[in-house]
């Protein structure tokens, strides 16, 4: 098992970051090909334990390297509620400012850093490359949210009242802050994502259905920049499926192998 650390930086307001860093066997600590992997959510966290694309991509020669940005719980109720209404602001600025921490530490090698996400991490994913692009080399976005003005649309039925009074109190409400909401959703600013992208969609997502990643890629397409994609039958918003995840892996491996070329 590649060994996992924790860590600690301080954010463009002094606020600390905690996250953790999964270096890979005999590859040492300066220099590295990194993967920035934000948690989705996104108002929960990652910790200290087994995860199995982590442990992959480890395996595979890249450091990993995982933040609990602002609304992560387990850091106090003040810094959980820093992450109100921070999608795309504070909550994406932790991220940024922990990927340029690594450079300074000297942890990661400038020009080989990817940002892969699930779900909340594949927003992040896709804003990142969008508005910080000369940081990362490649990104993934797995389920990632594309169009926030979509999702927090109300779905009728009873299972989704309380989830979507949470999405406007803590997300934006569609009726009172369209303009928010349309700013931070990648398919208004897909023109500006340069690096190779990767989208990875299930095609039984509720959570974040299909039709998110279709209208990213289209926007994508009509910029002349279209990304490989992979879209996944018979599975959700998470893969249960051993060989969905076999294929999932896979691909992901062969296009970080392309771009970011780990020694």
């Amino acid at each position: 098992m590649a060994a996992m650390y924790p860590v600690e930086y301080r954010a463009r307001d002094g606020e600390a970051i905690h996250g953790y860093l999964t270096l890979p066997p005999g590859a040492g600590k300066t220099n590295l090909p990194v993967v920035v992997m934000p948690h989705g959510g996104p108002f929960v966290r990652d910790s200290w334990q087994f995860h199995p694309m982590v442990q992959f991509l480890s395996n595979r020669g890249y450091a990993v390297f995982q933040m609990n940005f602002r609304g992560s719980p387990g850091y106090g109720t003040e810094f959980y509620r820093k992450g109100r209404r921070e999608i795309g602001r504070g909550m994406q600025d932790d991220i940024e400012d922990g990927t340029r921490w690594l450079i300074k530490q000297g942890l990661a090698d400038p020009q080989r850093i990817a940002i892969v996400g699930g779900s909340y991490g594949g927003y992040a994913a896709l804003f990142a490359l969008g508005h910080n692009p000369e940081l990362y080399r490649c990104g993934v976005s797995i389920n990632g949210v594309t169009d926030w003005t979509d999702i927090t649309k109300e779905r009728k039925g009873e299972e989704y009242r309380y989830a979507y009074a949470f999405f406007r109190e803590w997300i934006g409400d569609p009726k009172l802050a369209p303009e928010l909401l349309a700013e931070i959703s990648p398919v208004n600013f897909a023109e500006k994502i340069t690096a190779p992208l990767f989208i990875v969609q299930g095609k039984e997502d509720r959570t974040v259905p299909p039709k998110q990643a279709r209208k990213l890629i289209a926007a994508l397409e009509k910029a002349g920049r279209p990304p490989q994609e992979l879209f996944i039958t018979k599975e959700g918003h998470s893969f249960k499926d051993e060989k969905s995840r076999t294929k999932l892996y896979g691909e992901l491996e062969l296009f970080l192998a392309k771009h970011l070329a780990p020694k």
